[in-house]
């Protein structure tokens, strides 16, 4: 992935916020792409006067919105294809149950998950195919995504040059808030869905 860093980059720097919002919309929606690492640098690039941070950051705020929204109606749209596809009994009670799941802590889920990259794309597609309301999903997905940006354009803004250096120890912070997320996802899955069978 830090392959691609530099060559986003200079796209970022020679054609600016359509290239950003891309970026952003395809790394939300299920391209790996280092949008995080891209805000640290957009942050800084706009602290050297390169570009606008009040318009990077919508335009990053709306590309990360977009993609998001984009995986979470794909898979509404095929939610009743993955259901006709699992036709076991036993799937179905789990699934069931996963969905009871997601509904109740969907807005805590999608909030939390902006700021974990890797999980947001599998909680897009979770909450779609929950059928989690598209208000409350966006409400959440919007401030969680806007949470992310001012934190990663804050901070590259604020250090300037030095951005790289923030990647290192908010990758630190978002592994170890990955680990926990991991954990509670899984003490939240047993007792919900396989330990009342």
């Amino acid at each position: 992935m830090t392959t691609l860093v530099g060559p986003i980059l200079s796209y970022i720097l020679l054609y600016k916020y359509p290239v950003l919002f891309v970026v952003q919309f395809l790394s939300a929606l299920i391209v790996p792409f280092p949008a995080n690492t891209t805000l640290a640098a957009v942050g800084a690039f706009a602290g050297e006067g390169y570009m606008s941070l009040t318009l990077s950051f919508f335009i990053s705020l709306a590309g990360c919105v977009a993609g998001d929204v984009a995986g979470y109606l794909i898979a509404r749209l095929l939610q009743k294809r993955v259901t006709r596809w699992i036709k076991s009994e036993r799937w179905a009670g789990y699934l069931k149950r996963l969905d009871k799941a997601m509904r109740r802590y969907a807005g805590l889920t999608v909030f939390i998950t902006r700021l974990t990259p890797g999980l947001e794309i599998l909680v897009n597609f979770m909450a779609g195919l929950a059928e989690v309301p598209f208000g409350r999903f966006l409400f959440w997905d919007t401030l969680g995504n806007t949470l992310n940006a001012v934190l990663y354009m804050g901070a590259g803004y604020l250090i300037g040059a030095d951005w790289q250096d923030i990647i290192g120890i908010f990758g630190l912070a978002g592994g170890i808030l990955l680990v926990l997320v991991l954990i509670a996802a899984t003490i939240v899955v047993y007792r919900i869905v396989i330990k009342k069978d």
